[in-house]
């Protein structure tokens, strides 16, 4: 995600600086999944420590959603961009633009951690 390639030069705001530490975040919960996923060599421990991945995911979803995407996230930035240059209404258009290239991905990969959920998930008849 884009935060800090577009921002304009000696333009730093608190909101453009805590969207920046956000998408870390996001980022960080990301890489836990990825390693989570890397140790995962036998299938039996696949069940075990998808749960592991699973949160990982789960924590990058919230972020994104409610940190990145929410009204009231949007709003800051907008704001802010408002309140700056003109350059800063670029910065603001980038970095929106950013984050809806993320969407597709977000939802495929909670998607998919629901599918191997499903198939981690014991047979039940009736169900």
């Amino acid at each position: 995600m884009v935060t800090h390639l577009d921002r304009p030069p000696g333009h730093s705001t608190t909101a453009a600086d805590n969207l920046a530490d956000l998408a870390s975040e996001l980022q960080a919960s990301v890489v836990g999944a990825s390693r989570a996923v890397a140790t995962m060599t036998e299938a039996n421990a696949t069940a075990r420590r998808f749960e592991v991945v699973a949160e990982a995911i789960d924590a990058a979803a919230l972020r994104y959603w409610r940190d990145l995407r929410s009204y009231d996230a949007i709003a800051t930035i907008r704001a802010a961009a408002c309140r700056g240059a003109a350059d800063m209404r670029a910065w603001q258009v980038a970095v929106e633009q950013s984050e809806r290239r993320c969407e597709a991905p977000v939802i495929g990969t909670v998607d998919a951690a629901r599918a191997v959920w499903r198939e981690l998930s014991p047979r039940r008849p009736g169900l």
